[in-house]
């Protein structure tokens, strides 16, 4: 764990955060969660729309995983996180609140940054899909 934080803390460095960091932002914003947790589920929750990109990075980024190109990535996370045992689901703290209040934090100024260094342009109809997506989510398991 402390490899991988020291990776992403360089990969942060280097080119910054996205719209998975957007999310996992908001729901801190919202109730107390785990940013790992926050991040992998808004990670699972925006890759697919992400790798529509097909951009160089994200085929290397692909390849690297041992996938042959970034359509293949969505897959292979949701498979890793399988592997990891990672529980698809929000504290219950979480239990207020719904996809109308995620999405007003995705947008709160401080979370535009993010949403802004992403590869694609997020529009409020995306913001409303990730966070629908999330909140759908079963909280207090």
């Amino acid at each position: 764990m402390l490899l991988g934080s020291c990776f992403a803390g360089i990969a942060i460095d280097n080119c910054g955060t996205a719209i998975a960091h957007n999310v996992s932002h908001a729901l801190a914003g919202l109730a107390p969660v785990h940013h790992g947790l926050a991040t992998a589920l808004g990670f699972e929750a925006t890759l697919g729309w992400l790798v529509e990109a097909d951009t160089p990075e994200l085929n290397a980024a692909a390849k690297a995983c041992g996938v042959a190109n970034a359509a293949e990535l969505p897959a292979f996370v949701s498979d890793w996180m399988d592997r990891c045992g990672i529980t698809r689901s929000l504290p219950s703290a979480f239990k207020p609140f719904d996809a109308t209040d995620l999405a007003r934090e995705m947008r709160a100024p401080e979370n535009q940054p993010m949403r802004r260094s992403t590869i694609r342009d997020v529009t409020d109809a995306d913001i409303d899909r990730f966070a629908a997506a999330v909140m759908v989510l079963p909280k207090g398991i």
